[in-house]
């Protein structure tokens, strides 16, 4: 009994490291096939242009608040504490900056 073991064991390996070795190995580059795809080449061009198209959207944005604060600043400029307080209120530059800031911040987390 343990002969017969032992044959079936060994006869196994033999045949098991000879099929081993018939087995082609072969390595396929994904990302240049990936690359290759008409979708993937649509997918990038769409990406790039929503990308584009954000960058704008921030830097309106950007644009516009920097106005808003130089506009703000000569608005102030030379005045005395109090009358740049009443400015201030009156045109209610803390609420215009907090909300041009606000909008800008969740534009651009999205």
């Amino acid at each position: 009994m343990k002969q017969i073991r032992l044959i079936a064991v060994f006869t196994m390996m033999v045949f098991g490291s000879v099929l081993s070795f018939a087995q082609e190995i072969a390595h396929i580059d994904t990302q240049a096939v990936i690359e290759s795809m008409p979708a993937y080449k649509k997918a990038e061009a769409d990406l790039q242009a929503l990308g584009k198209k954000h960058e704008d959207a921030i830097a309106k944005l950007q644009a516009d608040y920097k106005t808003f604060m130089e506009t703000a600043q000569k608005d102030l400029a030379g005045k005395s504490q109090e009358e740049a307080q009443k400015l201030i209120a009156a045109n209610k530059y803390q609420e215009k900056e907090q909300e041009m800031q606000k909008k800008y911040e969740t534009y651009a987390k999205a």
